[in-house]
């Protein structure tokens, strides 16, 4: 992010444009993206399967979609499956 902002400040100050404004955009830009990946990924509801009689469970992102009974109960189940191995 860095080399390309530089890049592009030193693009436009040798056209002679301002050199602040598109760093500053292609920084929101990159931002903006960043913040819907991410939101993204801990909203998506992780797969369960059932694997005899240990359930196999994906790690929870924080902040999403579960609520907290639902969250503890997996950790739960989760704990006891490793207990017995």
């Amino acid at each position: 992010v860095v080399a390309v902002n530089t890049s592009l400040a030193a693009l436009l100050a040798a056209r002679g444009a301002p050199t602040r404004l598109p760093a500053v955009s292609a920084v929101s830009a990159l931002a903006a993206v960043a913040v819907v990946v991410g939101g993204t990924w801990a909203w998506v509801p992780l797969p369960e399967e059932e694997t005899g009689d240990s359930l196999r469970v994906g790690v929870v992102q924080s902040g999403g979609g579960m609520s907290a009974d639902a969250r503890f109960t997996r950790n739960e189940e989760l704990s006891r499956s490793l207990a017995r191995e």
